[in-house]
C-alpha cells in the first residue's frame, strides 16, 4: 500500500482523527475563501465520526448551512424485489438518506434544513438516468470536493463501486449499479432485512478527485480485506479501493485503521 496509514486503538480513536483531518482541510478552504464541501458515506463505520460533528453543529464549531454535502450512494429503491415500501421504509424511498442522516446522525439539529447544498439522488426515482444524470450535474457546478469521506466494505468496495471489470475508467458522477450478494447480506440489517438490488454511487473517479481521501476501515470483519490492500502491488478492480491506495491516486489518500482491522498485517 502506498497512501499513508494509521492505526488506532479503538474505532473512536479512528474516528477523532479523521475529524481532525477534516477541521484542517475545512481550515484551508476557510482561507481560500471557498465553501467547505465533502462527499460523505452512511454505514456503521462512520457513526463515531458523525456524533463528533453533530456536537461541533450543536456547539457553534460547524455550520451544516457553510457545507457543501454529496452522498456517496443511495440505494434505488425501485429494485427492492416483492417487499412494499411501507411505513419507515417509505420514508426512506422517499427521502432517502437525508431520512437516515436525520434519524441517525444529526438528532439534535434539522440536518435537512440546515445543510447548504445537499447532493443526494432520489432513490424512489422513476428514470434512474435521468437521475444520474441530474445528481453528476450538480457535483460538477460544485467542483472538485475538499475531502471525501470513504468505508469499505468487506471485498474492499468504495461507495458501492463493487468489484468488476471496467469500474476503473468511469467517468466523474453518479452510475446505477448492481449490488453484490454479499453487499446485499452485509446491509440488510439497515434496510429494513432486505436490501435493493440496485444503488447509486459516485464512480471511483469521483472519489479520486477529492484533493483529500480518507478512507475509515474498522472492525475484525474487515481485517482480510485490509491485509489484501496491504500486500498489492498495484490497483486492482478486484479490490475497488486500490485506486486510491495505489498509484497516482494514492498522494492525498490516508487509511485510518483501528487496532481491529489492522490485526492481520504485520507488526
Amino acid at each position: 500500500m502506498e497512501a499513508k496509514m494509521l492505526v488506532y486503538q479503538d474505532a473512536e480513536e479512528a474516528a477523532q482523527a479523521v475529524y481532525q483531518h477534516v477541521l484542517a482541510a475545512r481550515k484551508v478552504a476557510e482561507l481560500g475563501n471557498e465553501r467547505f464541501s465533502m462527499l460523505i458515506p452512511t454505514g456503521g463505520t462512520f457513526v463515531p465520526f458523525y456524533r463528533l460533528l453533530e456536537e461541533a453543529c450543536q456547539s457553534g464549531e460547524f455550520l451544516l448551512s457553510d457545507l457543501v454535502l454529496a452522498s456517496l450512494d443511495e440505494y434505488d429503491w425501485s429494485s427492492l424485489k416483492g417487499t412494499p415500501l411501507t411505513g419507515r421504509l417509505d420514508a426512506y424511498a422517499q427521502y432517502g438518506y437525508l431520512t437516515y442522516h436525520a434519524e441517525q446522525n444529526f438528532k439534535s439539529i434539522n440536518a435537512v434544513s440546515e445543510a447548504g447544498r445537499w447532493i443526494i439522488p432520489y432513490g424512489a426515482a422513476d428514470d434512474q438516468q435521468l437521475e444520474c444524470k441530474r445528481c453528476t450535474q450538480l457535483l460538477q457546478v460544485n467542483g472538485r470536493f475538499d475531502v471525501a469521506l470513504i468505508g469499505s466494505g468487506t471485498n474492499g468496495h468504495g461507495a458501492f463501486n463493487e468489484p468488476a471489470n471496467g469500474i476503473f475508467n468511469q467517468p466523474i458522477g453518479y452510475e446505477l449499479v448492481e449490488l453484490s450478494e454479499e453487499t446485499k447480506k452485509n446491509n440488510a440489517q439497515w434496510c429494513g432485512g432486505k436490501t435493493p438490488e440496485r444503488a447509486y454511487s459516485v464512480t471511483m473517479q469521483t472519489l479520486a478527485w477529492a484533493k483529500q481521501k480518507l478512507i475509515l476501515i474498522t472492525g475484525e470483519a474487515k481485517a482480510d480485506i485490509v491485509k489484501a490492500m496491504y500486500y498489492r502491488l498495484g490497483p486492482t478492480e478486484e479490490i475497488p479501493l486500490t485506486y486510491l491506495t495505489m498509484g497516482e491516486h494514492a498522494k492525498g489518500t490516508i487509511v485510518f485503521l483501528d487496532e481491529a482491522a489492522a490485526s492481520k498485517l504485520p507488526q
